[in-house]
């Protein structure tokens, strides 16, 4: 599975990376540009900014750097 972050650190990333997920952390700037590009009023949501972060990733993930995990040396 596929999850787009604003954040590239933190326990919840490290947890998601871990558990095999493939998480593409996006500038915080970058989202506000894809809002403002979807939505009229420029209000900030949760659901939106969700909404936002899945469609950078569905449409642009090849525009965005995975975040990598860790070798098995640096895990043990």
């Amino acid at each position: 599975m596929t999850i787009g972050i604003e954040t590239d650190c933190g326990i919840r990333v490290s947890a998601l990376v871990a558990a095999g997920y493939q998480v593409f952390p996006i500038n915080r700037m970058s989202v506000a540009r894809y809002r403002d590009r979807h939505a009229t009023s420029g209000a900030k949501s949760d659901r939106g900014d969700a909404h936002v972060l899945a469609e950078i990733v569905r449409l642009d993930r090849a525009h965005h750097w995975p975040i990598a995990g860790d070798s098995a040396e640096v895990e043990a």
